[in-house]
């Protein structure tokens, strides 16, 4: 598969998802909402009357998973334009170290984000320096990942609980 078809597919696959996360959200909060308005507090004697309560906890801890989830996505995203950044100015590096091979004469090439001119040895440790950032950010980004996958799983149960309880005090 090409590069431009796969990035598209990921483009895609990014929008789905996010798309579904909002979705979640927005199903616990208009859920919340439309079982709070009419919901009045009642003593707690009988089991029967901490079903809804119950269910509107749940509700908001599902909303709250789903919103730090929301975050850690944008937060990935950002780590990926920043570890993409780091791999195209490697590219660029490689560029200039091909150009230096292949000149007869020692030159010097101008860093596009200093404005310092290096020479051979200066791209090459500009290349390492930028790599180890991208391992840096990578390793945060597969952090964040984990916890985002766990974020979801904990909005997704609770949600269902507390749907699973508002269907048990209607019926």
């Amino acid at each position: 598969m090409n590069s431009k078809a796969s990035l598209t597919l990921h483009e895609k696959s990014l929008a789905s998802v996010e798309k579904f996360d909002y979705f979640l959200c927005g199903f616990a909060g208009a859920l919340f909402a439309y079982i709070g308005q009419n919901y009045t507090p009642h003593k707690f004697d009988n089991w029967f009357y901490y079903l809804i309560p119950l269910a509107l906890v749940c509700l908001t801890v599902s909303l709250a998973f789903g919103l730090r989830r929301l975050q850690l996505s944008i937060a990935i995203t950002e780590l990926n334009k920043k570890i993409v950044s780091i791999f195209e100015e490697c590219e660029s590096i490689n560029n200039e170290l091909a150009k230096h091979a292949e000149s007869k004469e020692p030159s010097s090439s101008v860093n596009l984000l200093t404005g310092e001119k290096l020479d051979w040895q200066g791209l090459v440790d500009l290349q390492k320096k930028q790599r180890e950032k991208a391992k840096q950010d990578k390793l945060k980004a597969e952090i964040k990942i984990k916890r985002a996958e766990v974020y979801g799983s904990c909005q997704n149960i609770f949600l269902i609980v507390g749907f699973l309880l508002i269907l048990e005090r209607i019926s």
